[in-house]
């Protein structure tokens, strides 16, 4: 899972992802959230090239993103978008898979 904000995208409340076809199956699939596909745009650096080898690898990958001020350079909002959007996937993910253990301190924050 790779965190990205990005200051084009539109600073909606929503998050947008582009993830594996194994890594949607397993985590975004069923998934109720409000996360939707990420659409236009290119991703560039470690985000790219994960995604680019997740196509031709048994590599699970999965990228979330927001939109971020461009004029701010940590913005708040949208980084507690991306942390809650990671402990809701990961809080999914606990009560649908048992047996399997996750962070605790992801599953126990309060965000």
């Amino acid at each position: 899972m790779l965190l990205a904000a990005i200051p084009s995208l539109n600073s909606s409340e929503k998050l947008a992802y582009v993830a594996s076809e194994d890594y949607h199956r397993a985590r975004l699939q069923d998934s109720d959230s409000s996360m939707i596909p990420l659409s236009g745009g290119f991703l560039t650096g470690v985000n790219a090239s994960l995604i680019s080898r997740s196509m031709n690898t048994s590599l699970r990958v999965g990228v979330l993103a927001t939109g971020a001020n461009p004029w701010q350079p940590l913005d708040g909002e949208a980084t507690l978008r991306l942390v809650e959007g990671v402990a809701d996937l990961y809080r999914r993910y606990k009560t649908t898979a048992p047996g399997v253990e996750v962070d605790s301190f992801i599953l126990n924050q309060e965000v």
